[in-house]
């Protein structure tokens, strides 16, 4: 699409505004599938331009459901915006499928943007040291592991446990919360 405006703005920028309404008018296709966009282009003629909409399966096989089982939406949040501020944020729950589910929803939350700092879904408790790094990281432990990562220095990170819908330890006195308001009650809906 862009490719296509810049060859119209090369042209003239007065040919810009109507494939933009040409394209706006089109059904949105779905992943994968051709949209095809009659328009009109001095000196070539009526065209018909086909754009593929790409496959993307970042969002495919994602348990959503599981998350928002666990968690409520106001502490789905809250725990959505520790992450993009690239805080530390460890995950309890009893069950490894829970855990491994709801953890790679988490990261698909973030979608189109990536978790680039440590992600291990499950943590085995023989390492569980490495809550104690100093870097950001994404961590999931069975709860089975929560009396000796209670004795641990774990600094500034939000314990979340899923199988109570409540925060172990948040990680400083204020909420994290997304600003403007409008943006949040945008997300809750």
């Amino acid at each position: 699409i862009l490719d296509e405006v810049e060859r119209r703005r090369g042209v003239s920028a007065a040919l810009v505004y109507p494939f933009m309404r040409s394209l706006m008018e089109s059904p949105f296709p779905a992943p994968g599938k051709i949209i095809k966009v009659k328009t009109f282009l001095p000196g070539a003629g009526n065209e018909v331009i086909e754009l593929r909409r790409p496959n993307d399966s970042r969002l495919e096989h994602v348990d959503f459901d599981s998350l928002f089982r666990c968690l409520s939406v106001r502490q789905v949040l809250r725990v959505f915006a520790s992450l993009l501020l690239e805080r530390r944020v460890i995950f309890v729950a009893d069950k490894l499928s829970t855990l491994s589910s709801c953890m790679h929803a988490v990261v698909a939350l973030l979608y189109p943007f990536s978790w680039q700092h440590t992600f291990i879904p499950v943590l085995p408790a023989s390492m569980l040291d490495i809550v104690c790094c100093p870097t950001p990281f994404l961590v999931g432990l069975l709860s089975t592991s929560l009396p000796k990562l209670k004795e641990l220095p774990v600094e500034e990170a939000l314990m979340v446990d899923l199988g109570t819908d409540r925060f172990i330890r948040q990680v400083c006195t204020h909420k994290p919360e997304l600003q403007p308001a409008s943006m949040c009650s945008a997300l809750q809906k």
